[in-house]
């Protein structure tokens, strides 16, 4: 388990623009991945371009695996309203090698420090929206599972547990209505009275048949995806939309090519075998793997793209003894 530990979150493509108003001005949101002090000048010389009028270019970043460099930049907004605010959801997503970009066409009204921190940080919070997209616990129910009541019932023996597989739109549904204590699942999920617990990072493998164009490789990188060679879940599953963000083709490239589409990793991997095809797996499915499926595992280069697995629950917090024991 120590492959889980040793990964960061980052966004695996751009964000696409997002916009905020707000009394009379206009906050356009952008998002990079970012490797190097000189991708990022190019970034924002690039939105210096496209809004040539705009008054303000406020950002943050930050790069590396252990948070090395970062950087938050008001340009010319009241000290720590706008660079701050993008900085401190940096952390509290606990992404790296990424960079925020706040554009403001003011809009002949002064917000106040106050109203420029709420109107940034709200900024943000649309841009990570428009790429991280909601994701069901349906896959990672069967890996964690397990483990999860093996360790909860020795040590509150006396807890009655009902559990079940929801979406999570429906989980989310049931949290705010009282209908449910606690739940775990692919975040961020940006809800709205929703609180997220990290428990840890899953990085994603590659499972690829022999005579396919990677079997090859020892190691591969992101780059190397091709969204029409990928044998992808169904829709409103965990993996889906993780695996479209990070191939390098796009979902409008795919009309010359058949795609099959399955509910569950185990036919996705049949699938794979009878040369239809590679595809993606969380890591801990990976650890019931016969010796002869490991063979076909190929890990992706240092850092590893990862997923986020939460447990989340009601801001309310009404049952926290709980939800603390379920964290433990």
């Amino acid at each position: 388990m120590e492959n889980i530990k040793d990964t960061y979150y980052t966004i695996a493509s751009a964000c696409g623009e997002t916009l905020h108003k707000d009394r009379g001005s206009k906050f356009y949101g952008y998002a990079f991945p970012v490797t190097t002090e000189q991708e990022i000048k190019a970034c924002i010389d690039k939105l210096k371009k496209l809004h040539h009028t705009a008054r303000h270019f406020c950002y943050a970043w930050q790069l590396g695996e252990s948070y090395q460099k970062y950087r938050a930049n008001d340009d010319g907004e009241p000290n720590n309203s706008a660079g701050m605010p993008i900085y401190g959801q940096l952390q509290a997503f606990k992404l790296t090698n990424t960079l925020v970009v706040s554009v403001r066409y003011f809009g002949g009204t002064k917000l106040g420090v106050g109203g420029l921190i709420q109107a940034y940080k709200t900024s943000r919070g649309l841009t990570f929206s428009s790429n991280l997209q909601r994701q069901t616990c349906f896959q990672v129910m069967p890996t964690l599972l397990p483990m999860f009541l093996r360790n909860f019932t020795k040590k509150y023996p006396k807890v009655q547990l009902k559990i079940e597989e929801l979406t999570t739109d429906d989980i989310i549904t049931k949290l705010r209505d009282g209908h449910l204590d606690a739940a775990i699942a692919a975040t961020p999920l940006l809800e709205h009275n929703i609180k997220e617990r990290v428990l840890y990072y899953e990085p994603f493998v590659a499972f690829v048949p022999e005579g396919h164009r990677l079997s090859e490789k020892k190691k591969i990188s992101s780059d190397d995806l091709e969204l029409d060679d990928l044998l992808l879940l169904e829709d409103g599953h965990c993996f889906k939309d993780s695996v479209i963000h990070l191939c390098k083709s796009q979902q409008g490239q795919l009309e010359n090519h058949f795609q099959l589409q399955s509910g569950s990793f185990e036919t996705l991997i049949k699938l794979s075998n009878e040369g239809l095809g590679m595809t993606l797996l969380p890591y801990l499915h990976t650890l019931d793997l016969s010796d002869k499926q490991i063979k076909k595992l190929r890990y992706f280069t240092d850092p590893p793209p990862a997923r986020e697995v939460s447990l989340i629950y009601n801001k309310s917090e009404l049952k926290m003894q709980i939800i603390d024991a379920l964290y433990d």
